[in-house]
């Protein structure tokens, strides 16, 4: 995997009675698309996407910068 520059998080509820999705992207210029989905929204499930990226890749990720 490239070095990925734009890296949003998001969280989506998937079902009534408030379950939710934590949701990966990779946004750069020309591609967007979805890196990972995790069963909660906890800091745990999102730690679970940068350990099965590895710490060397998640070293590379640039975080996205917030809209104004």
């Amino acid at each position: 995997m490239e070095v990925c520059t734009g890296f949003p998080a998001g969280i989506v509820a998937c079902v009534p009675g408030h379950k939710y999705l934590t949701l990966v992207y990779q946004i750069d210029l020309g591609v967007t698309r979805l890196l990972w989905v995790g069963r909660e929204r906890t800091i745990e499930a999102f730690q679970g996407f940068f350990a099965v990226i590895g710490d060397e890749l998640a070293s590379k990720i640039v975080p996205a910068k917030r809209a104004a």
